[in-house]
C-alpha cells in the first residue's frame, strides 16, 4: 500500500495530510526491529528477508532510508535471491551504485517455480518483475531487456496470473519503457486477412476490431516500421452461449444441493411461484497436506428467484465462522474463506421464486484467488418460475 502510494504521488497525485508520514514511521520502527526469530528453512515460505528487503526499498523510494538496517540485511549470508535483488534496488536508489552492483553481481536472474501461498503472494514472474525494476536502477538496460522478454512471454502467454503478479509485471514493464527516450512515439502498420492496412503512430492507441459474425479464423499481421521495440498485445472476448460454457475442476470439490423447507432435495428447473428453497453449496478440500487460503465462491441466481438476507433479521443459515467475509446482493452472494487439508465447509443460501418466467442459472463459481490450478466451475442451465 505505502509502494502504490509513492508511485501515485510521483504521477501527481495528491496524498492526505499526514499518511505519508505515518507510514514512513511505522516503516521505519519495523525496519529498525526487525530479526529472524525462527530458523529461516522452518518459515521460508513467509519470506521473511524479501519482506524486510521490500521495506527498506520502499523506505528510499520515501526519500526516508534505513541505512543501518539496510547493511545489517546485507551482511546476511543466506538471503533469497529476490531478497538480495530487492535490497540491491534500495541501494541504487540512495545512489550506492557500487554496493547494489556487487550484491547481484554473478546473482542468478531467473527465480524458479515456487507456490504463490505466502504472505507476500509471490511468484516467479512477480520476483522477476521486481529483479527488472532493479536493473533498470542499476542502468544494465541490455541485460533488463532479456529478463524484459521473458516477462512479456509471460504476460503474452493467456497463463494465469494473480493480480500481484500482473501488477508488478506491468509497474517493471512501464518503467523499462518510461526510461527509453526514443518511444514517444511508433511507426508501424497491421492488417486483417486482405483488408487493406491501416498505418498507427500512437503507442497508446488501443484498436479495436469487430469480426464477421461466425467467424472462427482469420490473419492480423503486424509490421513495425520504427527502430523502436514495438510490444504487440491481442485481446479477445466474446459471451458464450448459455449453457455452453467450459466446466472444469481442480484441486477442490464443489457440490450443490437445491433444499425444500423440509430438507429434502428437489428439482429446480420448474418451481412455483412463492416457492421457498435453500441453496446448499458444500466445498471440499481434497488434499491431505496442503491448506488452501482465500477462496472465492461465487454464486449467480436466477434473476426470478430473490435472495433471502437472513441477515437483516439477525438470523443465519451458515456458521460464520466458516467464513472471512460474505458478501450478499440482489442477484448474487460472494463467501471468502479458507480450508484446512481434508476440510469440508457448507454454505446455505435461502431463495424464493419470486418472478414468473424462463431465466438462466448460471453454476456457482469457485476459486484459489491467487492460484488458477485450485478451481470449479460447472455449466448452468434454464429453470422456469410458473404460476
Amino acid at each position: 500500500a505505502g509502494h502504490f502510494m509513492l508511485e501515485a504521488e510521483a504521477l501527481g497525485y495528491a496524498i492526505p495530510p499526514g499518511i505519508k508520514n505515518q507510514w514512513i514511521n511505522y516503516q521505519q520502527l519495523a525496519a529498525r526491529a526487525w530479526g529472524r526469530t525462527t530458523p529461516a528453512t522452518r518459515y521460508a515460505y513467509r519470506q521473511p528477508d524479501l519482506v524486510q528487503a521490500y521495506r527498506l526499498f520502499t523506505l528510499a523510494l520515501a526519500k526516508s532510508p534505513e541505512t543501518g538496517a539496510m547493511n545489517r540485511l546485507r551482511e546476511q549470508t543466506d538471503l533469497t535471491i529476490a531478497a538480495t535483488w530487492r535490497l540491491a534496488a534500495a541501494y541504487a536508489m540512495i545512489g550506492q551504485q557500487s554496493v547494489a552492483q556487487n550484491l547481484v553481481k554473478g546473482l542468478d536472474k531467473h527465480v524458479k517455480e515456487y507456490p504463490g501461498f505466502s504472505n507476500t503472494y509471490g511468484s516467479r514472474e512477480r520476483d522477476q518483475a521486481m529483479i527488472l525494476e532493479t536493473m533498470i536502477y542499476l542502468n544494465e538496460r541490455e541485460k533488463a531487456f532479456e529478463v524484459l522478454q521473458d516477462l512479456s512471454k509471460s504476460l503474452s502467454s493467456g497463463m494465469w496470473m494473480s493480480t500481484q503478479t500482473t501488477a508488478y509485471s506491468l509497474l517493471a514493464i512501464t518503467k523499462f519503457i518510461g526510461a527509453d527516450k526514443t518511444t514517444s512515439e511508433i511507426k508501424a502498420k497491421y492488417k486483417l486477412d486482405d483488408t487493406m492496412e491501416i498505418s498507427l503512430t500512437d503507442r497508446r492507441k488501443i484498436v479495436e476490431i469487430n469480426l464477421e459474425p461466425g467467424k472462427r479464423n482469420g490473419t492480423l499481421s503486424v509490421q513495425n516500421e520504427s527502430n523502436s521495440v514495438l510490444f504487440v498485445r491481442l485481446f479477445t472476448e466474446g459471451i458464450p452461449a448459455p449453457g455452453d460454457e467450459p466446466a472444469s475442476e481442480q484441486n477442490i470439490k464443489l457440490t450443490v444441493r437445491y433444499l425444500n423447507a423440509a430438507g429434502q432435495e428437489v428439482d429446480v428447473s420448474r418451481l412455483r411461484q412463492g416457492t421457498d428453497i435453500m441453496a446448499e453449496v458444500t466445498v471440499t478440500n481434497p488434499s491431505n497436506s496442503r491448506n488452501i487460503t482465500d477462496i472465492a465462491l461465487t454464486q449467480v441466481f436466477a434473476s426470478g428467484w430473490e435472495i433471502g438476507n437472513l441477515r437483516l433479521f439477525d438470523q443465519t443459515t451458515s456458521d460464520v465462522s466458516a467464513f472471512t467475509h460474505q458478501d450478499i446482493r440482489d442477484e448474487r452472494v460472494m463467501t471468502y474463506f479458507d480450508l484446512n487439508a481434508m476440510q469440508k465447509k457448507t454454505f446455505k443460501i435461502p431463495l424464493t421464486a419470486a418472478y414468473l418466467g424462463k431465466f438462466y442459472l448460471p453454476a456457482p463459481q469457485l476459486e484459489a484467488m491467487y492460484d488458477r490450478s485450485i478451481h470449479s466451475n460447472g455449466k448452468g442451465k434454464w429453470v422456469e418460475v410458473v404460476f
